[in-house]
Formats: C-alpha cells, structure tokens, sequence
C-alpha cells in the first residue's frame, strides 16, 4: 500500500446543501494489490470501522475527523488491512 499526505476540502454545515467547505489535510491510501472497493470496504468492517471518500484515484481518510487520541487507533486500523494486503 503506498501511503501519502494529501489535500481536501471538509463540507461543513447542515442540511442538503452545505454552504461552505474546511481545507483539510488527508491521509491519502493508493493499494497494491486490492482495489480501492476492496480496501475501503475492509476497513468501514474493521474494528474500529475507517470511512473514506475515493477521489484522484486514492482512497482518502479526512485527518480533520481524526481527535489526536484516535491516530493510534487509526493506524493500527490501516495497518491490519495493509497486513491483509501483502499475504
């Protein structure tokens, strides 16, 4: 899995039209040897559940949604289908 730091835009606002959109800072997940379906649907299963957006080709995990306490967790997550993926 090649794994790199990217940029996004969090809609912000309730409602069916957000009106105004955050810059983020995104963890930006391209697989090797599963397709980006795959990927995200293993980790929204895994425990915790991970949930994405496809965008450029990359599966992209929005860090501004990530409390500093939950990086572990995150990463540990993120870990365990990239342990999958190399089998």
């Amino acid at each position: 899995m090649k794994t790199t730091i990217g940029e996004g835009k969090s809609q912000i606002g309730g409602g069916p039209l957000p009106r105004s959109a955050l810059p983020s800072v995104t963890l930006d997940l391209l697989p090797l040897n599963m397709s980006l379906g795959d990927l995200a649907t293993q980790l929204r299963a895994g425990n915790p559940p991970v949930v994405g957006y496809l965008a450029g080709g990359r599966l992209k995990l929005d860090l501004r949604t990530v409390f500093p306490r939950q990086d572990e967790m995150l990463f540990r997550a993120v870990h365990a289908v990239f342990g999958r993926e190399v089998k």
